[in-house]
């Protein structure tokens, strides 16, 4: 003689092939998106599983059981600085694993700005090449990001990785757009607008902020002398269309493809070279 009766579903056993994003900081938090084959079928306690550590997952929505969300748990080594390799699993009924993808998701330490240079450029026409500085800018980098946050907005930007645990972002174009603040095109002060710029590992968690300075681009209204002999040491003033604040302590005059130091006078509004 038999109990009453209950059904129990059998499903076709999910597969794993990849994890979006691939890495993050080893405080957890991050994100996932698990893809793969019956990745939901009739589960009643799904799961995903990050080393030791099991979270629970939610279906994304007309994925067709090929894919699964889940938050990556801070990892039990938060004391360490070496990426730290997790595999990834998955089960459907809390109880019975699929096969492992080993190493699939990397944890990094937390990465930090300590320094950017040049830390201001042109609002307007953008492309200024910014240099990072920090700790743990690339180890166990997936997707690096730089993020230009203002007043009215935020550009996110792809990264490059330089020598010597370095980053190189490019600043966006139109920097006036997040900055709020449209009376800085014709400010004749030439007016400073400071955003946030952040770095990213994964295109999703970033680190913390430091400020980069955008300012009018200038226009040269004078030049004296206008001619020089060809050995050239002729002493060249500039006068601009208005005031150029240096924040960043360089400036350098361009003649045809040579470029040569340059000297902001007391007043700012004038440039000299030689």
């Amino acid at each position: 003689q038999y109990e009453t009766s209950r059904f129990f579903t059998f499903y076709m056993t999910p597969f794993l092939s990849a994890a979006s994003p691939s890495t993050g900081p080893l405080a957890g938090a991050t994100n996932v998106s698990l893809r793969g084959t019956h990745l939901w079928g009739a589960g009643s306690h799904v799961l995903c599983s990050f080393g030791e550590t099991n979270v629970p997952a939610s279906r994304a929505a007309n994925s067709f059981g090929q894919e699964l969300f889940c938050v990556a748990p801070a990892t039990r080594a938060l004391g360490t600085t070496t990426p730290l390799g997790l595999p990834l699993s998955v089960s459907l009924n809390g109880q019975q694993f699929s096969t492992s993808l080993a190493d699939a998701f990397v944890q990094y330490a937390q990465p930090a700005i300590s320094s950017l240079t040049p830390h201001s450029g042109p609002a307007i026409d953008g492309h200024t090449f910014i240099t990072v500085r920090g700790a743990f800018l690339q180890e166990g980098a997936s997707d690096i990001r730089c993020s230009f946050a203002g007043r009215a907005g935020r550009v996110e930007l792809p990264a490059s990785a330089l020598s010597g645990n370095a980053l190189r972002c490019a600043s966006p174009p139109h920097l006036n757009a997040i900055t709020d603040d449209e009376a800085q095109l014709v400010a004749p002060t030439g007016a400073l607008e400071v955003l946030q710029l952040r770095i990213s590992l994964n295109a999703q968690q970033f680190t913390n902020s430091s400020n980069f300075i955008s300012f009018v681009p200038h226009n040269i209204t004078k030049l004296t002398p206008t001619s020089g002999p060809l050995e050239g040491g002729t002493l060249v003033n500039l006068s601009l269309s208005h005031k150029a604040h240096n924040a960043t302590g360089i400036a350098r005059c361009r003649f045809g493809r040579t470029t040569v130091p340059a000297s902001i006078q007391a007043d700012h509004e004038h440039v000299s070279c030689a």
